[in-house]
């Protein structure tokens, strides 16, 4: 690669000065060089792969001037950071980008190594003549396997790795990998995208004696953890098996996400005792395509305890016929909660649940601050009832609520309204309760409006169009946000989407 590269002397002024990039120290050049760096490659179908990784840090950065160069290739940790996106290349190029990582290996030394490596399901030929499936090029397949061999070779150094392998098992020739908890001390995030290429080594047995004690090796500086499942789901338990494994073996996790796509939990085989995560703060668990009964979201939840957990996403999607007894198994949620007593600030609940399990949660959760409930959620006229009671904060439902998405139905529009002005007090507010209350009695009680059209202006066209999706019938719900959306501009003003506030 250097062969390639034409160095130029550093630059000057107009008054043969060096310039002023040029006089920094040594060591603010490199943390410049640190910030030039992108988070992934262009994805862009047909895009020059080499190209991008040559015009992007730390490539673009070593070829400056003599100056920059030296700098580049005397810190090892500039050449630790890869950043690779394969789709719609050839099986040439992939030859090429493994010299690229194999020199940069060899540069980085023994620094901890960040690798976001991604493998789509097809490639084009080296001929260039269209697209071929993996399976039926064996360049491509090999190609395929020495890139992962050579990021399997380095496991030692792992520090953040993140690896998509989207392609049948024929298309790449590595066998699976079985993870040493030993071996991977370094390691601070596990990201596993669609097929699982590892297994965890089963921990040996603790020896208690006289003479010696052996203890489980963990992954002691993990505390990022993301799984995502397969486009088959029968590969699904396999993830979950892993999981419950490493978990067993992260004592310092804080974040962990599962996404997948499942079954009933029956292809799970062993006992998996209930794993206790001290330090684990945000959790999100997504399962589509569930049974009623027996399915993977409940199992995950049953098996975890997480006492200092802030944020958690339950995403619970069940086929169309399995909705209505997906309700009776609803609970598992609640049952988490009163095992774990977490410090909550976050709840999204995206699956079925009845009202009563709803309310058995949400009075476990003071400390709560943020609350998403999907439409499945029986919150009825209940949930906003226990938001007003009585006027005393410490007798009110989640006391310290600060921005709520729900779904109502017309019959609920008044209690609503009652939450809205009533914990999250502005004028604004005070006008659009007041203007969205006498739309309400017009259209479903047949009370003339005596607002005028300037007052009721405030109601934007969402808002309207929602009166006439709940005029449709009684089951028709539609949903609110109260509390400024944390995603919104610091000045966004008050909307549907915004948020009421």
């Amino acid at each position: 690669m250097s062969s390639q590269v034409i160095i130029k002397p550093e630059s000057r002024t107009p008054n043969g000065s060096l310039a002023f990039v040029h006089r920094l120290p040594e060591e603010i050049l490199a943390l410049v060089f640190h910030a030039c760096f992108p988070h992934s490659l262009p994805k862009s179908t047909g895009l020059n792969l080499l190209s991008a990784i040559f015009t992007s840090a730390p490539c673009n950065i070593s070829q400056v001037c003599s100056r920059w160069r030296a700098i580049a290739l005397s810190h090892s940790s500039l050449w630790a950071r890869w950043h690779v996106d394969i789709r719609d290349i050839s099986s040439k190029d992939v030859w090429k980008l493994v010299d690229v990582l194999s020199l940069w290996r060899d540069r980085s030394k023994n620094e901890p190594l960040t690798a976001f490596i991604a493998v789509r399901g097809r490639v084009t030929r080296a001929e260039g003549d269209g697209r071929k499936r993996m399976e039926d090029d064996d360049d491509v397949k090999n190609a395929i396997t020495a890139l992962l061999e050579l990021l399997y070779a380095l496991e030692a150094r792992w520090r953040r790795v993140k690896l998509a392998v989207y392609a049948s098992n024929a298309s790449i020739g590595v066998p699976i990998r079985r993870l040493d908890p030993a071996k991977l001390g370094r390691l601070q995030e596990l990201h596993l995208f669609d097929k699982p290429r590892f297994e965890v080594v089963p921990p040996p047995r603790s020896v208690n004696d006289s003479t010696s004690s052996a203890t489980v090796p963990t992954f002691g500086a993990l505390r990022t953890l993301v799984l995502r499942g397969a486009r088959n789901s029968k590969r699904c338990p396999v993830i979950v098996r892993q999981c419950m494994t490493i978990l067993h073996h992260a004592p310092c996790l804080d974040t962990l996400e599962i996404r997948i796509r499942a079954p009933e939990v029956d292809n799970i085989t062993g006992a998996f005792p209930v794993a206790t995560m001290p330090t684990l703060r945000y959790l999100l668990v997504k399962v589509d395509e569930q049974p009623a009964e027996n399915f993977m979201c409940k199992f995950v939840l049953d098996h975890l305890v997480a006492p200092a957990l802030e944020t958690l996403y339950v995403i619970s999607i069940h086929r169309s016929d399995m909705i209505e007894g997906a309700f009776d198994a609803s609970g598992f949620v609640n049952d988490f909660i009163s095992r774990s007593r977490p410090p909550l600030k976050e709840l999204a609940l995206y699956m079925p649940m009845t009202g009563p399990n709803l309310m058995n949660t949400l009075d476990q959760l003071p400390t709560l601050q943020e609350l998403y409930l999907d439409d499945l959620v029986e919150s009825g006229w209940h949930f906003p009832s226990a938001l007003l009671k009585a006027g005393v904060e410490e007798e009110a439902l989640c006391p310290r609520l600060r921005r709520l998405i729900f779904f109502v139905t017309a019959e609920v529009v008044p209690f609503a309204l009652r939450v809205l002005i009533a914990r999250w007090p502005s004028p604004f507010t005070k006008r659009f309760t007041r203007a969205a209350y006498a739309m309400w009695l017009e259209k479903f009680k047949g009370t003339k409006n005596r607002l005028s059209n300037e007052e009721m202006k405030i109601l934007d066209d969402w808002w309207i169009t929602s009166f006439a999706h709940w005029a449709e019938g009684p089951w028709h719900a539609c949903r609110l946000r109260f509390g400024k959306s944390k995603l919104s501009a610091p000045d966004a003003k008050p909307s549907s989407e915004t948020g009421l506030f």
